[in-house]
């Protein structure tokens, strides 16, 4: 369970190629104007920091419990290890299957600068779009902190690094993923790119800019879930 106090979960992921730092980008604008019209879940934006378990983040829902340390609150973090987190890895490998969004509540949110999906399924279209924009990605490399509020619920923190592969470019980009859970079920999604909060009404002075903000965002995922067919699994598509 989530408990007082911060739990840091962190380990070293070994990875097949070698792999530069140097190589981390930001998201252009150019990249930006791309990812909005061709309709993506999008880049996600990562944060670089050590890797909490030594597994293939290629491999769909992998044994996370040896990631644990001894002295951590081990109710909790054994059930993000194993009920959550290896679900998340998925949704950004773009290796999901329906199964991985039993982790949401029916009512959740996900959001990015450019969308705002409320519901399972929009937030299935989000990441069912991946891989209609990107050749590839992967999550590289991440940390995680687990807070706890109550048990079974609190805020989990998911600094990350991932790469995606754009016709024939990599790009490397960084992120701060938040989850808030609430009774073992995800509630609130958010990717942070470049771990810069989202602009809405509450972060823009100009609150009419803010909400013009919130539209676009809104009618994006509209957009998104009408052409990924209203979040149907991909097997369940003719």
């Amino acid at each position: 369970m989530l408990g007082f106090g911060r739990t840091h979960l962190t380990g070293i992921l070994r990875l097949r190629r070698s792999f530069s730092h140097q190589n981390v980008l930001p998201l252009s604008p150019a990249l930006g104007a791309v990812a909005f019209n061709v309709l993506p879940a999008s880049i996600r934006m990562s944060a670089t920091t050590s890797v909490m378990r030594d597994c293939s983040l290629r491999q769909p829902v992998p044994d996370t419990n040896a990631s644990i340390p001894p002295n951590s609150n081990d109710t909790l973090n054994r059930k993000f290890a194993a009920d959550i987190l290896p679900h998340i890895l998925n949704l950004y490998n773009c290796k999901a299957t329906s199964a991985d969004y039993d982790i949401y509540h029916p009512k959740a949110t996900f959001e990015d600068p450019l969308m705002r999906a409320q519901g399972v399924t929009q937030i299935k279209s989000a990441f069912y779009s991946i891989p209609k924009v990107f050749k590839d990605a992967e999550m590289l490399e991440y940390s995680v902190t687990v807070e706890e509020s109550a048990p079974s619920s609190g805020e989990v923190r998911i600094d990350n690094l991932q790469r995606y592969k754009l016709g024939g470019k990599t790009i490397d980009v960084v992120s701060l993923i938040k989850l808030q859970i609430e009774n073992g079920k995800v509630t609130r999604h958010v990717d942070m790119w470049n771990k810069k909060p989202l602009l809405d009404r509450s972060t823009i002075k100009v609150p009419l800019v803010g909400r013009m903000v919130e539209s676009l965002r809104r009618g994006n995922m509209l957009i998104t879930h009408l052409f990924m067919r209203f979040g149907k699994d991909p097997s369940a598509r003719s």
